[in-house]
């Protein structure tokens, strides 16, 4: 089949109910290690549908094939009005709820891959980090998952933050992956990228509070002021990376987290004797 009849018939295919769906879903697995060139006429076709395709919580399935379709067709300038298009549309799906960033974690990457200063203009943005805003934020960063932003470059994150308000450096801070841990995988230390960032930053010190606030676990088992006590070195690399004029500031997070372990040890000693008498 050539491309330009597929071309016709994927477009006539998307025009029926739910023919959106497989009409890219028929899309990926043309080009799917396919040697032969696309057609300009495929190509235009390819953007147009992932222009028009509104991400959903159904959308798990397709993830693979959005992946390998924004890679083929939405990089470069002829790619950024559709993948703009697109990101809009996960935009609003993730502020009103609508949609999980797991189910296109795959699609997500690709579009910081491929336009990552459209993904960040249109994902991480230049609202006020409340509400809903935080909220896509904070999925963006997939602490538990991998992170959509781990493979933007340092200097195309910092081109952004500069081509804007100080408020985008800390907003970065906020989704960029904040940990790595050491080849025996026990202790955390920050990640490169948040130490580059720093590096670049022009208020380091307010922007080291935005991954400062991630040590205090969220989510977690067993007891929380180990956990605490076990990030605690994170505080200690920060005198390092900020140097002197932080010192004042560093003292300052040291004696937060250090009252916050002191609270979470007699809340689990509270409830472990509550636990005991309960059983006596």
């Amino acid at each position: 089949l050539s491309d330009e009849a597929l071309s016709r018939l994927l477009e006539r295919l998307a025009r029926k109910p739910d023919g959106l769906e497989v009409a890219i879903d028929v899309l990926s697995m043309h080009i799917f290690d396919n040697p032969s060139p696309i057609g300009p006429e495929l190509a235009r076709l390819a953007r147009e549908l992932l222009g028009q395709f509104s991400p959903s919580r159904n959308s798990r399935n397709l993830d693979f094939a959005l992946r390998k379709l924004i890679q083929k067709f939405l990089c470069g300038p002829e790619g950024e009005l559709h993948a703009r298009l697109l990101l809009r549309k996960i935009h609003r799906g993730l502020d009103d709820y609508s949609l999980s960033p797991y189910d296109i974690d795959d699609a997500v990457a690709a579009l910081f891959e491929t336009q990552p200063i459209a993904a960040l203009d249109e994902l991480v943005g230049d609202e006020s980090d409340d509400g809903a805003h935080y909220a896509r934020r904070r999925e963006l960063r997939a602490d538990h998952a991998k992170n959509a932003l781990s493979g933007v470059p340092l200097d195309t994150l910092v081109k952004w933050c500069e081509a804007g308000g100080e408020h985008r450096w800390e907003h970065v801070a906020a989704v960029i992956p904040a940990f790595d841990r050491d080849d025996q995988e026990r202790d955390l230390h920050w990640s490169q990228s948040v130490a580059d960032l720093l590096k670049r930053a022009p208020d380091a010190i307010r922007v080291a509070g935005i991954p400062v606030a991630r040590i205090e676990p969220m989510c977690w088992s067993g007891s929380r002021a180990e956990i605490i006590s076990s990030r605690m070195s994170l505080i200690d690399e920060l005198e390092v990376l900020l140097g002197n004029d932080a010192t004042g500031k560093v003292c300052q997070w040291r004696s937060y987290f250090q009252r916050m372990m002191e609270r979470e040890r007699q809340r689990e000693l509270e409830e472990h004797r509550r636990e005991n008498e309960r059983f006596e």
